[in-house]
């Protein structure tokens, strides 16, 4: 072989080699950026695992062993002449025999039964009146068991109009023409028109993203955002349809923004929830504006376990109302930071401890995710126990009444007669979220009267904002829930301020000499008795560790004239029982309650305790409830069914706010719950027996209670000497501080009762 075939071998040699290192680069190059562009897809593919094609949720399976076959019923037609369309979109056939469709809350029509809707059937429902009549109409369906089904509202109809699905496909909805029983005629349908803006589709809950349309006068201008953000005619103009997606995943914003601190290395989540929101203006040739909309779109998260049959609240307001660094009400922010470089005490100071009200629209979705309320409002933090912590309360005030036109929303069960609406955290028991709901499920069907407690999901701006409680106000809307008192006017008393009317009647019972008949038998108009023994041994036996039965929530109807409840006498009402249960070592089975301070130091109960009539039928009441309410089994039962309604939102809660929350904690701590009731009866009763024949202290009453006003005095000669001290080296008498709040003692006096 020649030197020159060689060399041409050696060449072919390397070439070789060349050819492998290039590919070898090719494939890891390939690779890099495969890397790359998985990583850029990580949130995309989280908000595309919540859709419902998926059949999972961001952190589980979707509960579809809860789902029945008629959470494929959709209403598809609504039409003014008195009926309503339902569409089968399932594989199956649907039995919808004795479903009932409600109208502003009345029964308007119930189907026979027999009734079969076979695969993509329609049929309709003959109705008693037009589901149309008003501006904003509330109608809903219940199953034969009374379960809720569906839930819509249904705009303004007359003549033969109809309101429905314009296009499944691209998910469109207006006003058309009737088409009962078949597919719906959308020849010269037109958009439901929101604050002036036409829109394809309303705010809500759906499967699949689709495009969002909007709509105005050839002569006017449409600006848009979709960050929660006010429009200004710098926001993005309106010029094609606006893509409405799931924007779940790590690039949340407000989650971050509300705790933002960069000294801080608290938790933060992986990933949160989020819908997306839609804020529009319109304006006319000469710039002026006609029209704006906010709607709330939540793309594939309906069926989502943290979320299941639980009612949704939706907070729409501009991003600067809630974590502004001077004007944010939802921050420490300025406030905070001003009051530390002048050497003051921080924890005192902070955005959130002021009153400050913010504009927002509010909607609420039923348990099925059906929107059946929107109405604009003022929010503020509720100063309660968890105004500093990442989970803050809300208070929502209705300022103009028409938040009243949505009749058969269940939301109007917890607005206060002034237009007032609470959301809280579950104080104590905030992680597992249980005993509240819990301790009203087992006061549910008695004359025990316990506040109202409703499990909700709040998001914030479109971002999951965890999980909350909406809590009744006790007023005159309350009593007439509860008692059926209608018409008459309300006096109530909450916490440790007394009324006149409340203190006439506290003075009597404390300071007269109840051991005598007469007596006993006059306080016996003023108050109802059985309702206070019953008030008592339901928190007793709960074992609440923070019960001051005089410092409760309580009522009366202002005249004795009237009929059944409405008869002038107080009653008392169970507040936060929170601190219940096995909570803590204060509140184990054994623990005998009664010595706790504040029943000890009550002087309205140990008054009580004077008279033997009261002590004989106090014991006799608590052994029966604890044979017929607090029976260990009936109660297990209420367990599980507020662990199945809450453990999955619960540790969504938490993990939102907090961290990780196992499944295996969460059910230690519940199956406490359940021990508390297998053991408590053998203890309380005993403990009961022997409060009554002792009967009432009103001596150590009386020097508890001295001894805390002593405390209470020489805690707050304390507090002004420091504050007196700390004004000497600063000046904060502007405007903006005297609007302040100044500490956590000046919360609402309905949280200091846990009564």
């Amino acid at each position: 072989m020649s030197l020159t075939n060689k060399d041409s071998n050696k060449q072919n040699k390397l070439s070789k080699k060349d050819i492998v290192i290039v590919v070898m680069s090719v494939i890891l190059l390939g690779l890099l950026i495969m890397i790359v562009f998985l990583s850029r897809q990580r949130d995309q593919m989280i908000a595309e695992s919540l859709q419902i094609e998926s059949e999972i949720s961001t952190d589980d399976a979707m509960a579809t062993v809860n789902s029945s076959t008629m959470d494929y019923l959709s209403i598809s037609e609504v039409n003014a002449g008195k009926w309503v369309e339902l569409h089968n979109t399932s594989s199956d056939s649907i039995d919808i025999s004795g479903l009932k469709v409600l109208l502003a809350g009345k029964i308007v029509a119930t189907v026979d039964n027999g009734i079969v809707m076979k695969k993509d059937d329609y049929y309709a429902i003959d109705l008693s009146s037009n589901p149309g009549q008003n501006t904003e109409n509330v109608l809903t369906m219940q199953d034969k068991d009374g379960n809720p089904v569906l839930s819509i509202l249904v705009p303004k109809l007359t003549g033969e109009t109809s309101y429905g699905i314009i296009s499944t496909e691209e998910n469109t909805w207006g006003y058309m023409g009737p088409s009962k029983e078949k597919e719906n005629n959308t020849e010269g349908a037109s958009y439901l028109d929101k604050g002036g803006i036409r829109i394809s589709a309303p705010g809500g809950f759906y499967n699949y993203s689709f495009q969002l349309e909007l709509q105005c006068a050839e002569n006017e201008k449409i600006y848009y955002t979709t960050d929660g953000s006010a429009p200004t005619t710098d926001s993005q103009l309106y010029e094609d349809k606006i893509t409405i997606n799931n924007k779940s995943g790590s690039n949340y914003v407000y989650a971050r923004e509300a705790v933002f601190n960069r000294l801080s290395s608290n938790y933060m989540p992986g990933s949160v929830d989020a819908g997306m929101i839609v804020r529009a203006i319109k304006v006319d040739a000469s710039g002026n504006m006609t029209g704006i909309m906010s709607q709330a779109y939540y793309i594939g998260i309906t069926k989502d376990s943290d979320y299941l049959n639980l009612p949704v609240i939706s907070i729409i307001t501009d991003p600067e109302n809630l974590f502004d660094y001077a004007l944010g009400i939802y921050v420490a922010g300025k406030q905070r930071e001003d009051a530390r470089i002048q050497g003051l005490r921080p924890e005192y100071y902070a955005n959130y401890y002021n009153p400050w009200k913010r504009l927002a629209k509010i909607e609420f979705y039923e348990p099925t995710k059906g929107k059946t309320f929107e109405q604009d409002a003022n929010i503020n933090i509720y100063s309660d126990m968890h105004v500093a912590s990442r989970q803050k309360g809300f208070e929502i005030t209705f300022e103009d009444e028409s938040y009243s036109d949505f009749v058969g929303s269940t939301i109007n069960n917890y607005i206060s007669s002034d237009g007032m609406l609470r959301l809280t955290t579950n104080y104590e028991d905030n992680d597992l979220k249980i005993r509240n709901v819990l301790a009203a499920s087992i006061a549910e069907g008695t004359d025990i009267a316990v506040t109202g407690y409703q499990p909700c999901v709040l998001f914030l701006d479109g971002e999951y904002w965890g999980l909350y409680t909406i809590r009744t106000i006790v007023d005159s809307n309350y009593i007439e829930q509860k008692y059926g008192v209608k018409g008459q006017e309300i006096v109530t008393h909450s916490g440790n301020t007394y009324n006149s009317s409340f203190l006439n009647f506290y003075e009597y019972a404390t300071q007269t000499d109840l051991t005598i008949p007469e007596n006993y038998e006059h306080l016996k108009t003023m108050m109802d008795v059985d309702n206070f023994v019953d008030f008592v041994c339901f928190n007793i036996y709960l074992g609440n560790s923070a019960f001051h039965p005089e410092n409760a929530i309580a009522w009366k109807s202002a005249t004795a004239d009237g009929t059944g409840y409405a008869d002038g006498r107080w009653r008392f009402v169970c507040g936060d029982l929170s601190n219940t249960m096995y909570l803590s070592a204060d509140q184990t089975p054994t623990m005998d309650t009664y010595l706790q301070t504040g029943v000890q130091g009550d002087l309205l109960f140990q008054s009580l305790l004077m008279n033997s009539d009261f002590c004989d039928q106090f014991n006799k009441r608590m052994q029966e409830m604890a044979t017929e309410i607090f029976d260990a089994e009936k109660c297990a039962e209420k367990v599980d069914t507020a662990i199945a309604l809450l453990k999955k939102p619960a540790m969504a809660s938490y993990k939102r706010f907090f961290g990780n929350f196992s499944d295996a904690t969460y059910s230690l701590y519940t199956s406490n719950i359940k021990a508390y009731f297998e053991e408590r009866s053998e203890y309380i009763l005993k403990y009961t027996e022997e409060l009554a024949n002792k009967g009432g202290d009103l001596r150590k009453a009386r020097e508890i209670r001295a001894e805390a006003e002593s405390s209470a005095e020489e805690k707050t000669e304390v507090e002004t000497e420091d504050e007196n001290a700390e004004g000497e080296a600063t000046d904060l008498e502007n405007a903006q501080e005297n609007e302040q709040n100044n500490n956590l003692q000046n919360e609402n006096p309905e949280d200091n009762t846990n009564g």
